[in-house]
């Protein structure tokens, strides 16, 4: 595991990419409730999937330090062409808790010290809204992850890969650059 993340973590060594072509809304043909379908269909991407056929290398964090561990949140160090980044990607099958937000917030906190740019995906229906979720603090640990990334010292790319629902998608949206793939929504009204 050391040996991984010092591999992540090593002097950047950036290789040169191709600019991607962009697509705007108006040129993918797609109406809103389409767009919708598409990224709630099981044959949608995931975060996961994504990463694993983007990403150089990836050592996934774990934890809240509060002794909870929450999947609603994937946490990595990784290297994308040769560069190294923080990643926090939502899970969509999972409605992020508190300490999904929890651990979000210690990994920003790692790439602060590290000075590492931050890249989210977006990709969730919104945060757990259960009574124990609430009991848990979900609005503080929402503003919180908010917090930390308008703060965090280097850039901030935010993209959205599927859904963007309510809070629980605008905690990891704010940052510098918001991106969003083609027919993908994005709404913060729950």
């Amino acid at each position: 595991w050391v040996q991984r993340v010092l591999e992540v973590l090593g002097p950047d060594d950036p290789t040169p990419v191709s600019e991607p072509s962009l697509a705007r809304a108006a040129d993918t043909g797609a109406d809103a409730w389409s767009a919708f379908r598409t990224v709630r269909s099981a044959g949608h991407l995931s975060a996961l999937d994504l990463l694993g056929g983007a990403a150089d290398s990836l050592v996934v964090l774990s934890g809240d330090r509060s002794g909870t561990e929450d999947p609603g949140v994937l946490a990595a160090l990784a290297r994308f062409a040769g560069r190294r980044v923080l990643v926090l990607a939502l899970d969509r099958a999972r409605a992020p808790g508190p300490a999904a937000y929890r651990k979000a917030c210690r990994a920003v906190a790692i790439a602060a010290r590290l000075d590492l740019p931050v890249v989210t995906l977006i990709d969730t229906p919104g945060a757990d809204v259960s009574e124990r979720s609430e009991r848990g603090g979900i609005a503080w640990a929402v503003s919180e992850t908010m917090n930390s990334l308008l703060s965090h010292p280097t850039t901030v790319v935010s993209v959205v890969t599927g859904e963007g629902g309510s809070g629980g998608a605008l905690a990891l949206a704010v940052g510098d650059v918001l991106l969003a793939f083609a027919s993908t929504v994005f709404s913060v009204i729950a």
